[in-house]
Parts: structure tokens; sequence; C-alpha cells
């Protein structure tokens, strides 16, 4: 399991949110992820872009399937919407 978890130093001003940032930063080193700061995502985004990865879920990935057969069959795209989450829903 690979994990990336990004630290935003700014919020780190309360006791409450540094336990919640070690323990989040002990489970990402404990599972092997890496662990950079914001400011190191912003300055190099460009080496970081081709490493996110899209994840979508089932559902809403099904749904997008269904507006686009019902954009095919010429349904406007707020009508492909509509139906398309009519015809999930049954």
């Amino acid at each position: 399991m690979f994990i990336t978890f990004v630290i935003n130093t700014e919020y780190m001003d309360n006791e409450s949110r540094m336990k919640w940032y070690l323990k989040n930063l002990l489970f990402c080193k404990e599972y092997g992820g890496v662990c950079i700061t914001h400011q190191n995502l912003i300055d190099n985004f460009g080496e970081y872009l081709p490493k996110f990865k899209k994840i979508m879920s089932y559902d809403y990935a099904t749904m997008l399937k269904k507006i686009v057969q019902m954009e095919e069959k010429g349904l406007s795209s707020e009508q492909a919407k509509i139906e398309a989450f009519y015809a999930i829903a049954k």
C-alpha cells in the first residue's frame, strides 16, 4: 500500500491538530508512504502531477456512464442527468 501524506504546517498551532498530524504521519510511515509538506508539493507540482491517481466510487462511475448513454439518446445534458438518476434509482 502506498500512501502520500501532505502536511500543511500552517495549521500546526493547535495541540489536537498536532496529535492528528502525528497519528497520520506514523500511519503513513508504517505503510511505506511518502510524507511531504504542502509547500514542497506546490514547488514541485510538475514532478508530483503524474503520480496522482484518480479515485472514483463505483456508484459515481456508473452514474457518469448512464449520463453519457442518455446524452447519446439525444437528451440535453441537464435532462440526461435527471433521467440517469431515475434510471439508477430504480
